[in-house]
């Protein structure tokens, strides 16, 4: 209780000043009576007197503790690969402060402290792992437990097999029928796909292999030749894709072109008319 005298009779207040708030209050006197006091009302309480003339001499602080066994949140089990580091977390709450030991499940050893670790885990690591918490309450040993379930995952070497779907060659696409002449450079392109991939080979139009000429493009082949007035440089060029289980053809037809030759005047005489 907390009293005090003065004129007009004070207002007697208990604050708590942890809060701010006002817990009790009285003219002349107050009590501070907690009925079934829980955790949270804990702190530092003041009395304070206060009447029209003025505030009153401010009393000692009163430090209520309130003491509780120990709280453990509930811990999620977990899952590690093996060689992996194995971390447990004990969350708890109580006053005093409880100790605190992790210990597995039949081992008979345990380890203090909120947080367990355990590097380079094992297939023997799978198991269950207890927290245990404990503290003095009223001169009351307290204990609390909770439990957790570590699975401990071994890794298996997996081979994987790729097996190549293997076809003959198809033609993609090819240079249309084309034309040339004396001194023109003639491009040609041949595409193919196959597997296993499909070697390109040109022939000319008499039937030989090109490799003059010859360069590799994405999917396929060019060729690069120069016609000239030869006529065995025109006609069916012969592009062969081959691979393993067969081969296919495509011809391209070069057609030769000339320029002009020299005019040629023919004259017909008529009477009065001539027509050139």
């Amino acid at each position: 209780m907390c009293s005090a005298s003065g004129r007009p009779a004070p207002n007697v207040t208990w604050v708590n000043k942890t809060s701010g708030s006002a817990v009790a209050h009285g003219t002349g006197n107050a009590t501070l009576s907690l009925l079934k006091i829980q955790r949270h009302q804990a702190g530092v309480y003041q009395c304070q007197a206060i009447n029209d003339v003025g505030r009153g001499a401010i009393t000692q602080d009163i430090t209520i503790n309130v003491q509780y066994p120990p709280e453990i949140t509930p811990i999620q089990n977990t899952t590690v690969r093996a060689g992996e580091t194995i971390t447990l977390t004990c969350a708890v709450a109580g006053n005093p402060t409880p100790s605190v030991t992790w210990s597995k499940a039949g081992s008979g050893h345990s380890t203090g402290g909120n947080v367990f670790t355990k590097a380079g885990a094992t297939k023997a690591d799978t198991g269950q792992y207890v927290c245990t918490a404990v503290n003095t309450v009223n001169g009351n040993t307290q204990t609390r437990t909770a439990s957790t379930y570590v699975i401990v995952k071994l890794l298996y070497d997996v081979k994987c097999v790729l097996y190549d779907v293997k076809y003959k060659p198809e033609m993609v696409s090819s240079t249309i029928n084309t034309s040339s002449w004396d001194r023109k450079v003639l491009s040609l392109q041949c595409k193919a796909r196959g597997v296993p991939l499909p070697q390109i080979t040109w022939y000319n139009p008499g039937g030989q292999p090109i490799t003059a000429g010859v360069s590799p493009i994405s999917g396929g082949s060019q060729l690069q030749v120069t016609t000239t007035q030869d006529a065995g440089d025109y006609g069916p060029y012969k592009c062969r894709a081959s691979n393993l289980l067969g081969s296919v053809e495509r011809l391209i037809y070069v057609t030769q072109w000339f320029a002009p030759g020299p005019p040629i005047v023919t004259e017909r005489f008529y009477p009065d008319v001539v027509y050139l």
